[in-house]
Formats: structure tokens, C-alpha cells, sequence
């Protein structure tokens, strides 16, 4: 995918407050890239710079290498899908689909024939003639998506769009708007603090916290190799171990915890003392580990039923609290405040930097 949108050195400041700090960021054409992170890292406030919404205090945003840091938001040819819809409610849904069109002076025959390909398109025939309140959540928020789309932008920025439907209207959608990106090749920004939601759609990931990016990778990348404490543990539920002692030896970083050799393939930045391990690659049961595993002692904390998986908190003996995920037979015998081992392979370790 070629550069479509580039952003250097943006920073932002309300007052006192610096949301966003020295942002740089490259957006690929066509590609679906979300910015995840927690409440208040950034991620809405760059995507309102982005927009032409907001101004930044320092930086600069270029489009196809032209500066559009100052160019106004209705100049940018850039959609918007919001959080609320923000419908008009006394307009049928053929009409709201038609407004952007109609406000760009298209022409009648084509602003209808645009409207019906995008009803078409978000799955929403027979319903063109309804206003938003006789639709349910999931129907209006085709409806936004729809008349973000019919003018072709450029870019289509979304911001929070699912948080307001229910779990499983927002899995249905989440398929219906990855098939939208990929049929029109528009690019796609999507804002989100749910970590399943990012995996699920995402070419690229830029994770957000404190006012910055701190990694932007795939999502197969960002969950296996995560740059640091703070990545591993916002995506995606995850084991950390603080070893004591962590030397490089052979190839690989030995460290000791609760007593326990701890092994772990040694990375390009060193022996950092903090071992990541995903809940998937964890066993829980009641003899030690085998050759090529590590494994320490930990008590049964919790017992969590999921259906088809039971989710295991355990405590070992420093306080550290870990997790393991196990099909729901497998669960049945181990017992509240029960000690058993926790084992993985040394190769589904990683080392991870301090900081």
C-alpha cells in the first residue's frame, strides 16, 4: 500500500493538558488502521485533527505530500461516521443518505442511483423509505455509514461507531464493515477501546496511551511481539513475570522466579527481566514440567465458566497473579485455594523491554 496520509510531529494542548505529544503516524492507502488505547490516550482527539475538527498546536498533516494542517474540515474529502449517528430524524433514510450528495450540488439521477448502490451495499433495500427512529441500532448505524460513503471520500473516519449495540449486533457489523472496506478500497480510520473489535478488523493497530503512539503493527504482530509492558497488557489478556537475576546464556535469558529456572528466548534488546506469556500457551495441572518447559507453583484464586473454555486466575507464591485458559472438562477437578503447576513451552515466552 502506498503513503496516503502522513502526520509529523503533531501535538495538541488544551490549556495546561497535552493530549497529544509529538504524534507521528503514516496512513497507507486503502488499509483499515485503528487507533486503540485507553480512555483519554489521544486516540479520539487525533483522529478530530485528523478530521479538520481540531487545529494542532505543533505539527503537520499532509495529504498525498500536500500540507492540509490548515485546511478546513469541509474541504478535506474526508467521511465521518460518529458514535451517535447523528441522523436527521424527520428525513426518510434514502433522503439522509442523499444529503451529501445534494449539498455538493450532484445532480438528482445520480445523487439516486449513489443512494440505491449504497442501500444496496449495507444491506438496507426496503427500508429506504423509513425514518431512523423506526430502526433498530445496528439499521442506523448503516444508515451513518452509508452517507459517509456515497460522496466516495477519500478517507472514512470512525469513531466509536459499535460501542452502542449490543454484543451481538456488533460482531454482525463488524463482518459487514470489513466486507464495506474491502469493496470499496476506501481507507478506513477506526477509533476503538475494545481490544477484540481492533484484532478483528484492523490491517494495522497504532496502540495509544498517555498522549503518543507506542507501537503500530499488524495485529498478528502486535499480539505476538509487543514492544513493551504496556502494549502486552492493553491487547489482549497476558501473563507477566518479573524475574529476578535475568542473564543471557546460549541464546536465550535465564531468570529466576519463586525459586524456579525460568528460560526464555533471548531477544535483540537484551535480558530485560520481564517475561510476557499469553493465557493460549499456558497448562495448569498437578505434576511439574516436562523437558523444555518452564513451570511454577501458583494456587487456584478463581474458577471462571465460559461455555466452551473455563478461565483460571491463580496467585503464585509472590503475589503474582496469572492466568490460564482451559476447555471447560478440562477445569472440572481443580479446586479453590488447590496448588497446582503452571507449565509452557521456554519458546512461548517473551522477553519483553522494561520500559
Amino acid at each position: 500500500m502506498t503513503s496516503h496520509i502522513e502526520m509529523v510531529g503533531v501535538q495538541k494542548t488544551f490549556g495546561a493538558f497535552h493530549a497529544l505529544k509529538g504524534v507521528d503516524l503514516d496512513i497507507r492507502r486503502g488499509e483499515f488502521l485503528t487507533f486503540l488505547g485507553p480512555s483519554g490516550s489521544g486516540k479520539t482527539t487525533l483522529l478530530m485533527v485528523l478530521a479538520g475538527f481540531e487545529t494542532p498546536t505543533a505539527g503537520t498533516v499532509t495529504k498525498d505530500g500536500a500540507d492540509i494542517t490548515g485546511v478546513s474540515a469541509d474541504r478535506r474529502n474526508f467521511g465521518m461516521v460518529f458514535q451517535g449517528y447523528a441522523l436527521f430524524p424527520h428525513m426518510s433514510v434514502a433522503d439522509n443518505i442523499a444529503f451529501p450528495l445534494k449539498i455538493r450540488g450532484v445532480a438528482k439521477r445520480e445523487r439516486d442511483a449513489r443512494v440505491a448502490e449504497m442501500i444496496e451495499l449495507v444491506g438496507l433495500t426496503n427500508h429506504q423509505a423509513k425514518r431512523p427512529q423506526a430502526l433498530s441500532g445496528g439499521q442506523q448505524q448503516r444508515v451513518a455509514l452509508a452517507r459517509a460513503l456515497v460522496f466516495k471520500p477519500e478517507l472514512l473516519l470512525l469513531d466509536e461507531p459499535l460501542s452502542a449495540l449490543d454484543k451481538n449486533m456488533r460482531e454482525q457489523l463488524q463482518f459487514e464493515l470489513k466486507e464495506v472496506h474491502r469493496k470499496t478500497g476506501t481507507t478506513f480510520v477506526f477509533v476503538t477501546h475494545d481490544q477484540n473489535e481492533a484484532l478483528a478488523l484492523s490491517d494495522r493497530i497504532a496502540i495509544f496511551n498517555n498522549g503518543g503512539i507506542v507501537q503500530v503493527d499488524t495485529p498478528e504482530q502486535l499480539y505476538a511481539a509487543p514492544r513493551d509492558r504496556f502494549t502486552a497488557e492493553f491487547l489482549g489478556s497476558i501473563n507477566i513475570f518479573e524475574l529476578d537475576n535475568p542473564r543471557q546464556l546460549d541464546g536465550f535469558v535465564v531468570g529466576d522466579f519463586c525459586g524456579q529456572k525460568i528460560i526464555a528466548p533471548a531477544p535483540d534488546g537484551g535480558a530485560s527481566p520481564l517475561l510476557s506469556v499469553r493465557p493460549e500457551f499456558v497448562d495448569v495441572r498437578k505434576i511439574g514440567p516436562d523437558a523444555g518447559e518452564n513451570g511454577v507453583e501458583a494456587f487456584v484464586r478463581e474458577k471462571v465458566y465460559q461455555g466452551g473454555n473455563t478461565l483460571l486466575k491463580l496467585v503464585a507464591a509472590n503475589g503474582t497473579e496469572l492466568t490460564a485458559i482451559r476447555h471447560a472438562g478440562q477445569a472440572s477437578d481443580m479446586e479453590h485455594g488447590e496448588t497446582l503447576w503452571v507449565t509452557w513451552p521456554r519458546m512461548r515466552g517473551r522477553i519483553i523491554p522494561e520500559n
